[in-house]
């Protein structure tokens, strides 16, 4: 919760900042080492690559390498690019091999972000850098001021997507976010370090990664408590937002490339409101979508819902087919059942939709009877804390017996009152 108020907790999950972090003092490393031109780019992307295979190829990593790689390699065959014309290609990319991750709250999340540090950060920074080049003795806080600014044009880009998602906007989150840039990449370089040689020496490995991350969690603890570390907003005060900022344009002498640029940003935050229209949710009829992947069984009266991601090769497969929930006002109880993947993040949709009285989260094995696989609980003390939800600490019954079937695309379980 402190890491959501202050708009850090981008650190915690897998994301393109991670590989932002990385790829910085990579190639400041790789240059140090006398390597320059192709055989840097390719030994940086081949390097970022590799973390994104051990961090499981999720596809927040994979959307930050796809444009990063544009970047690079158009450079390398001579192509005069700019930074938004790379997240365009990125997101092009992606695309071919997802069509559906439109409107995937994941992909809006990460080329949002880009798209505010090439059409917003890198024109203000830039800006900004040749004022302070004016004035002596700058150079010792140009970078700082810098990281803040860039933090911040981030951060109005993707504000209406905030209050979309989480209700809130982290005033904080500008400069919390530089501030913890340096802890969170000692971790991520000490955590590859202690990944491939950690066996080695344990015992000055580990006390070293607890105090670095006792360090990050206590400036994330300071800066939740500061009194205005997260403002409340809704939709319709992000709306206001805009239309203040389109009203202060119109009104203000802005030379035509500042307005075109202010008009490039605006245009971005206006389509982080694409989930409102978009298939993902509906809060009209209450719609919610999941891949076909997944098991997903309603109990009409009793209102659950059971989510089970099936552990297979073929599970995240991109062109698979959706199923859809409809017609549901009110959910009793949620049951996620192996969560992972793409179910990591339906906790805060499904509590903000739904809204309902407990949610239990829990891995499960599958047991063959002579009904088919049943899922059988396995572990009950790993439970997902969700803030103003009740959590169930006891499973359902499984029951293998009249509407319970098999099949790749179907729910194999039947669920019976909760105790």
């Amino acid at each position: 919760e402190e890491w959501r108020r202050t708009g850090t907790a981008h650190y915690l999950a897998l994301s393109g900042l991670h590989i932002g972090l990385i790829a910085v003092p990579l190639f400041g490393i790789l240059t140090l080492a006398g390597a320059r031109g192709v055989l840097r780019d390719l030994a940086a992307i081949f390097v970022l690559s590799f973390y994104a295979a051990v961090a499981g190829r999720p596809g927040s990593l994979l959307r930050a390498l796809s444009m990063i790689s544009v970047l690079r390699v158009s450079r390398l065959a001579g192509i005069r690019t700019g930074p938004g014309n790379c997240v365009l290609a990125g997101a092009f990319l992606v695309c071919i091999f997802d069509p559906f991750s439109l409107s995937d709250m994941g992909f809006l999340l990460s080329f949002n972000a880009a798209a505010g540090v090439a059409l917003l950060g890198v024109p203000a920074c830039r800006w900004f850098q040749r004022r302070l080049a004016r004035v002596r003795g700058s150079r010792l806080v140009r970078i700082p001021l810098v990281a803040v600014l860039m933090s911040v044009c981030v951060q109005a880009a993707m504000l209406p997507l905030s209050v979309r998602l989480f209700g809130s906007a982290p005033l904080a989150g500008p400069l919390l976010s530089v501030v913890m840039a340096l802890p969170v990449t000692l971790l991520l370089y000490g955590g590859f370090v202690y990944v491939l040689a950690g066996h080695l020496l344990p015992f000055i490995a580990v006390p070293v990664l607890n105090i670095i991350s006792d360090l990050a969690s206590g400036i994330v603890s300071a800066g939740a408590r500061l009194p205005a570390a997260c403002l409340l907003m809704r939709d319709f005060d992000a709306g206001l937002y805009i239309t203040g900022l389109l009203i202060i344009a119109a009104v203000s002498r802005v030379p035509v490339r500042k307005m075109a640029l202010l008009s490039a940003g605006l245009s971005l935050s206006l389509l982080s409101f694409m989930p409102l229209f978009s298939g993902s949710w509906k809060a009209n009829d209450r719609e919610i979508r999941f891949p076909a992947s997944s098991a997903v069984l309603y109990g009409g009266d009793g209102g659950v819902l059971v989510l089970e991601r099936r552990i297979s090769s073929r599970t995240e497969s991109f062109l698979s087919r959706e199923v859809r929930l409809k017609g549901v006002r009110r959910l009793k109880t949620v049951i996620i059942l192996r969560p992972g993947g793409r179910f990591a993040s339906c906790g805060s949709t499904l509590v903000r939709e739904f809204a309902p009285e407990s949610i239990m989260i829990s891995p499960w094995d599958t047991a063959e009877t002579s009904a088919g696989p049943v899922p059988v609980p396995v572990k009950h003390d790993t439970l997902m804390e969700a803030r103003g939800i009740r959590l169930s600490v006891k499973a359902p019954k499984v029951l293998p017996g009249r509407g319970c079937r098999a099949g790749r695309e179907e729910a194999a379980l039947c669920i019976s009152p909760l105790d």
